[in-house]
């Protein structure tokens, strides 16, 4: 045995005796998994989703929670008359985005995320349009089938197609080859479904999500729970099929062999015995009767299965494995709520919450909004609507996915209005958060103050209260404005510092000059006098002339 896997044998994961011995599981790479199994586990979510409830929830769900009502897209230019000119041009895409001209952008959104859901990808083709009139591009969404998996080979140019996809020798993707029409289609043109064409890598949107580092097609979410769901209809099948025998409940009475010429008389009451279509005889039974039976008779009953007393908690069971499986809470696939307290349920959801703001960013936002806005610029360029500076000047974007609804409003919104009055953030990033443009919000709010002054709408306690309002702004304003002067008084001190401390430098530099001289002076006073005296000593003349 080799050191590696003396070092593996440690962890018992990697054991193989009696309890682990049948579970060996393939080296496979990320695309060699997926190819051979991903049509299979497609077909069978499809009918799934069609046929079954709970699959069709787990769709509609992660569709409703990602994109909702849609994923807004906002050009941030500061010059406001391009600002309008952009959202114009780009609302007028929103409207006419789908290449069959059916659906609007945010419900191509919708579409593109049922479909990745349910079939682990989606394709998107740009289009650009073929008169100055139309938009400049449209969106064609193309189902996986239309991308053949088991389409492999080498091009003469020595590319790679692997799965469809066309890759060049650095392994970048270079082209789409796709069906003509849809494979699965029963139409007339079907004999052409299986000509492929090759579409560039710059036209072709791939929205999927990757959970293996090199993975290029994707796999249904609902693959783990696939066998459950499956298993658990079956299940119910069964439960259900329980019921209907045990509705069955039958009384049979038993006699003696009746007297000749007495086959018909019921020998209790005398009357003749009724018979049912198929020529039994029937007894009837109401509520709180007493009946006696003749001598001989005797009653037994039958006695169907029932569906056992632990079907509930079973269910129950299955569901919330299964919502595991596909990373929903459970209150989300089937609305139980029971021993749950709004506290577990703010933990739940702000969890779930996590994990769908990573799913609209990198699968909504950065794999399709992203692209088609580029796209967008681009061919907006081209048709004319936009000169290239104002492209430029566009580029820059922000998204504002539709806002989660409170769980608590009153709390909610009172933690908001206690962030930006702390300074923890922004009253703009409040409103965008929402799914709000804070500028078109400004605008409406200052429309509607002035609308309702106009009409004399405005009671005596929102008078009160915009004053109270306008005061605490001006305190702010003049604190401001305080803190402004502050720290300019501080910088210009900081500033003359250095001046003061030259000119101090300059005296001190003066005052120990003229200390020098006074000590040179000094000296040679001391030096006179010592020659003084020395003369005086000698009996020579003054020296002080000297």
């Amino acid at each position: 045995m080799s050191d590696y896997l003396k070092i593996s044998a440690n962890y018992d994961a990697a054991k193989y005796g009696r309890r682990m011995s049948n579970w060996r599981p393939p080296s496979t790479g990320p695309n060699a998994a997926i190819a051979p199994a991903a049509r299979t586990v497609r077909d069978r979510a499809r009918d799934s989703v069609r046929n079954d409830s709970i699959a069709a929830a787990v769709v509609r769900q992660w569709t409703s929670a990602i994109v909702g009502s849609g994923i807004g897209v906002r050009a941030q230019i500061d010059d406001p008359v391009l600002k309008n000119k952009i959202g114009s041009l780009w609302s007028e895409f929103v409207e006419n985005a789908d290449f069959y001209g059916l659906q609007h952008l945010d419900f191509l959104q919708a579409t593109i995320m049922s479909a990745v859901v349910r079939d682990g990808e989606c394709f998107a083709q740009i289009i650009p349009s073929r008169t100055l009139n139309e938009t400049p591009i449209t969106l064609k969404l193309l189902e996986a089938d239309l991308c053949p998996l088991e389409y492999n080979a080498f091009t003469d140019t020595e590319n790679r197609i692997i799965g469809g996809i066309e890759y060049d020798i650095a392994g970048r993707k270079v082209a789409y080859h796709m069906h003509r029409f849809h494979p699965g289609e029963n139409t007339a043109l079907n004999s052409y479904a299986w000509d492929l064409i090759r579409i560039p890598a710059d036209e072709v949107l791939h929205i999927f999500y990757s959970e293996r580092p090199g993975q290029q097609r994707g796999i249904s979410w609902l693959a783990p729970v696939l066998t459950q769901l499956k298993n658990l209809a079956d299940y119910e099948d069964a439960v259900l099929e329980r019921t209907k025998l045990q509705n069955l409940y039958t009384g049979f009475i038993t006699r003696e062999a009746p007297a000749a010429g007495q086959e018909n008389i019921d020998p209790l009451t005398g009357a003749v015995i009724d018979y049912s279509d198929t020529g039994a005889p029937m007894v009837g039974l109401e509520p709180g009767a007493m009946v006696e039976l003749a001598p001989g008779e005797n009653v037994t009953f039958s006695a169907p299965p029932g569906t056992g007393t632990d079907h509930a908690s079973y269910i129950k069971t299955r569901l919330q494995s299964i919502a595991a499986g596909v990373g929903l809470p459970f209150i989300s696939l089937s609305g139980d709520v029971e021993n749950l307290s709004d506290r577990s349920l703010r933990v739940v959801l702000n969890e779930f919450r996590r994990q769908v703001e990573a799913y609209q960013y990198n699968l909504v936002i950065n794999q399709f909004l992203k692209l088609v806005y580029k796209a967008w610029l681009h061919w907006s360029i081209l048709a004319g609507p936009l000169l290239p500076s104002e492209a430029r000047t566009a580029s820059k974007c922000e998204f504002a996915p539709p806002r989660f609804k409170y769980i608590h409003p009153v709390q909610d919104v009172a933690s908001l209005k206690a962030e930006v009055d702390a300074g923890f953030r922004s009253r703009s990033s409040v409103i965008a958060e929402l799914g709000n443009d804070p500028e078109i919000v400004d605008r409406e709010r200052a429309a509607d103050m002035l609308r309702e002054e106009e009409l004399n709408l405005i009671t005596m306690a929102d008078k009160k209260t915009r004053a109270d309002v306008a005061l605490t702004w001006a305190q702010t304003d003049a604190a401001r404005v305080a803190k402004v002067t502050t720290t300019a008084t501080e910088k210009a001190n900081q500033l003359a510092a250095p001046v003061v401390t030259a000119q101090a430098l300059k005296i001190e530099a003066a005052q120990l000059e003229l200390a020098l001289s006074e000590s040179q002076s000094a000296k040679y006073r001391a030096e006179t006098a010592k020659l003084e005296l020395e003369a005086g000593k000698v009996g020579l003349a003054e020296l002080r002339g000297f």
